[in-house]
C-alpha cells in the first residue's frame, strides 16, 4: 500500500508565534491605564456608534500586520473609548473598578487556556475554583458541605438557583416530562419584589413558566420586601391552587441598595417549605467586613446565594459565584451522562465536573483572579475597602440632608443612595424632574462624575453607587458642589 503524502511543512511566515515584544507592550498599556485611573474624564462623550465603526477594517483582514501595528490598531479603539470604572467619580452602575492583580491572573488564564469543565480537563483550575467556593461559603457562614460554581454573571447565577428550586419542588418527573407532566398539580410560582433584579422575573420566562409565574410582593416604606405581605400572598396563592416554589430576596437592590429582611423571610420559607434564594450579587460582599455583616442577618439561612465577585469584591469581569447549601440539589438538575463523559452521579473527586452543577460546559478559569487577589490582599483588606465605600455613601447622605437645595430620596443601607436637586424657589414638579435629568447629563458630559439614570416613584433621581476603591471624601464633597452649582445655573437659565 502506498504511503499517504505528508502535508507540506508550514514556513515561518505561517507559523503562529508569540510576538517578542508582546509583554513590553502590555506593560506599557497597563501603566497608561493606571495613570489615567485617578484623573481626567470618565468617558469621552458624546460618542456615536457610527464614529467608532470605521476605526477597524471594514472586512476581516486576510493578511496580517506586524504585531506593533496590530497592537496600536487595537489600542486606538480600546483605550480612548473605554468607560473608566476605576475612576473615583464613577458612580453610575454596580460595577467593579477591577484590581491591579487582575491583568496578571487573566493573562495566566489565557496562556494556560484551560477548559474548566472537569477535574480531568483542568485539575489545578478545578481545585482552585472548588477551594474559592469553600472560602466564600465560609464568609457566608454556610455549613460544611456547601458547594457551587462560578458563572458569567448574576443573571446566570440567579437562573441556575431558581431552576434548581423549581426541580426540587416539582420532583424528578419534570426532568423527563417537562412542565406538562407537573402542571396538572397547579401552576408553580416564584416570588420577589418590584425592586428585584430583572433577571428574577426573566428566569420564570426562561424556565418555561411564563412571566405571570413571578408574583410581586409588596414593599415597605424602605423599598424592602414586606414579610407580612409575603405571608398573605403565599396563603392567597395556595388557596387558589398555585404552588409556591421559591422566594428571591435581595441583599442590596440595584436601584437603592435596599436589603430585604432576610431573617424574617427565611423563617417564612422554612415554614412553608419553599426554597429561599438571596440575590446578593452586589451586597453579599458586605460579609467581607465584620462591621457590615450584621446588616445581612439571615443570609446564612438561605438555600443559595448569588455573590458577584466582579461587583463589590472589586474583581474585573467576570466571576459570579452561586453558593448552594446543598450542591446535590443542583446536580439533580444538571447531571448529564454521555458516551464521551461517562461520569457517575456520585463521582470520586478525580471525576468532578462543574457541568453537573450548572448550565455551562466550556468554561474559562474564572477563579484565578479571585484566588490571586485573596492570597495577595487578604479578605480583611478587601473588606476594609467595602466598608470605606459605605462610609463614603453615609457621608454623602449627611451632606445631602444638611443642604437646603438637596433632598435625600433613598438613604444608603450599603453604598448606594438616591437624591434630588430641588431649588429653594418654588418650581413645578415636572420642571424639577427635567432639572435633575439635565444635571445628570451635564455631569457626564463634564467627565468628572458618572451617575446612572434611575427613577423612583416615577420621578428621576440622582443615583450614586460607590464601588471604587479609589473614591475618597474629597470626591464626595466635589460631587455635592458640582450638583448644586449646575442645578443653580440650570434653574436660573
Amino acid at each position: 500500500m502506498k504511503n499517504p503524502a505528508l502535508p507540506p511543512r508550514l514556513d515561518k511566515r505561517d507559523q503562529l508565534l508569540a510576538p517578542r515584544d508582546g509583554m513590553d507592550r502590555l506593560e506599557a498599556a497597563l501603566e497608561e491605564i493606571r495613570q489615567r485611573e485617578g484623573s481626567g474624564s470618565i468617558l469621552q462623550l458624546p460618542i456615536a456608534a457610527k464614529d467608532l465603526d470605521p476605526l477597524l477594517p471594514p472586512q476581516m483582514p486576510r493578511r496580517g500586520l506586524p504585531f506593533g501595528e496590530a497592537w496600536e490598531e487595537l489600542l486606538g479603539l480600546a483605550l480612548p473609548y473605554a468607560r473608566r470604572n476605576a475612576h473615583p467619580g464613577f458612580f453610575g452602575y454596580v460595577c467593579s473598578p477591577g484590581l491591579p492583580t487582575d491583568p496578571w491572573a487573566h493573562a495566566l488564564g489565557a496562556a494556560l487556556n484551560q477548559n474548566v469543565t472537569s477535574f480531568s480537563s483542568a485539575p489545578g483550575a478545578v481545585a482552585m475554583e472548588k477551594k474559592l467556593i469553600s472560602w466564600l461559603a465560609e464568609i457566608l457562614r454556610f455549613p460544611q458541605g456547601a458547594g457551587g460554581l462560578l458563572l458569567g454573571g448574576g443573571s446566570s447565577a440567579n437562573f441556575t438557583a431558581i431552576l434548581t428550586a423549581l426541580v426540587r419542588k416539582a420532583g424528578p418527573q419534570i426532568l423527563q416530562e417537562g412542565l406538562p407532566g407537573v402542571w396538572s398539580e397547579g401552576p408553580l410560582t416564584l416570588y420577589g419584589t418590584h425592586q428585584a433584579h430583572f433577571s428574577v422575573p426573566r428566569a420564570a420566562v426562561l424556565a418555561g413558566l411564563g412571566r405571570n409565574a413571578f408574583r410581586t410582593v409588596p414593599e415597605d416604606e424602605r423599598r424592602r420586601m414586606d414579610p407580612e405581605a409575603l405571608e398573605a400572598l403565599l396563603a392567597e396563592d395556595r388557596s387558589q391552587g398555585r404552588r409556591p416554589f421559591c422566594v428571591v430576596a435581595s441583599a442590596g437592590t440595584t436601584a437603592t441598595g435596599a436589603i430585604d429582611p432576610l431573617k424574617d423571610i427565611a423563617e417564612i420559607c422554612r415554614r412553608h417549605e419553599i426554597w429561599f434564594h438571596v440575590d446578593g450579587a452586589y451586597g453579599a460582599a458586605a460579609c467581607l467586613s465584620d462591621a457590615l455583616r450584621p446588616r445581612l442577618a439571615g443570609l446564612d439561612e438561605a438555600d443559595s446565594v448569588t455573590f458577584d465577585l466582579h461587583k463589590w469584591a472589586f474583581l474585573a469581569f467576570d466571576a459570579s459565584a452561586l453558593v448552594l447549601k446543598n450542591p446535590k440539589d443542583a446536580r439533580r438538575v444538571f447531571y448529564t451522562s454521555a458516551d464521551y463523559v461517562p461520569i457517575p452521579q456520585e463521582p470520586p473527586p478525580e471525576q468532578f465536573a462543574f457541568f453537573h452543577h450548572g448550565p455551562e460546559t466550556s468554561r474559562r478559569a474564572r477563579a484565578l483572579p479571585a484566588v490571586l487577589a485573596l492570597l495577595h490582599y487578604g479578605a480583611s483588606r478587601l473588606g476594609r475597602n467595602v466598608e470605606h465605600n459605605v462610609l463614603c455613601a453615609e457621608y454623602l447622605a449627611a451632606l445631602v440632608l444638611e443642604h437646603p437645595e438637596l433632598q435625600l430620596i433613598a438613604a444608603p443601607e450599603l453604598s448606594i443612595l438616591c437624591f434630588r436637586y430641588r431649588p429653594t424657589e418654588p418650581m413645578e414638579e415636572a420642571a424639577v424632574d427635567r432639572l435633575n435629568e439635565l444635571i445628570r447629563q451635564d455631569l457626564q458630559r463634564a467627565g468628572s462624575f458618572y451617575l446612572s439614570e434611575t427613577r423612583l416613584e416615577n420621578r428621576p433621581v440622582l443615583r450614586v453607587a460607590i464601588l471604587s476603591h479609589q473614591t475618597r471624601a474629597e470626591h464626595i464633597e466635589a460631587l455635592v458642589h458640582d450638583v448644586v452649582e449646575r442645578g443653580r445655573q440650570l434653574a436660573e437659565g
